[in-house]
């Protein structure tokens, strides 16, 4: 099979990985990335175009489904995703992430709720003329 070949065929899976992916944005970006994501799959693990689709298919469903309720700004791009190989992460890694991603803005309202309170004992402070 030759060069131009492995292009359209990779075009193809490209396509498929993308469709799979929980987060759609930079569409021609995401899909250079897992062009060459499926490539580094393929040498790296010794995998046929069709094992590594499979492998990489696989893992990101695994990664969509953990990131289901994450708000969008948690969620990377594919072409970051895939350009940083988070695909060999521990699948336990992206569960974490959800938990620490769902508990921050829990605590963003309560560090707000303290910054509120020290500000408005400035303001009482300044208004008493004792600043």
């Amino acid at each position: 099979m030759g060069k131009k070949n492995d292009a359209k065929l990779t075009d193809t899976q490209a396509e498929t990985i993308y469709a799979a992916y929980p987060r759609k944005v930079a569409r021609q970006h995401a899909l250079l990335c897992i062009r060459r994501a499926l490539l580094r799959i393929m040498d790296g693990r010794k995998l046929d175009a069709e094992n590594a689709l499979a492998w990489l298919l696989a893992r990101v469903q695994t990664y969509a489904k953990a990131s289901e309720g994450n708000e969008r700004k948690y969620v990377p791009h594919a072409g970051t995703w895939m350009n940083e190989g988070r695909y060999d992460d521990e699948d336990r890694e992206w569960s974490a992430w959800r938990l620490k991603a769902t508990v921050a803005p829990e605590r963003a309202t309560s560090v707000n709720a303290g910054v509120q309170a020290e500000i408005a004992s400035i303001r009482e402070t300044m208004a008493s003329g004792a600043w």
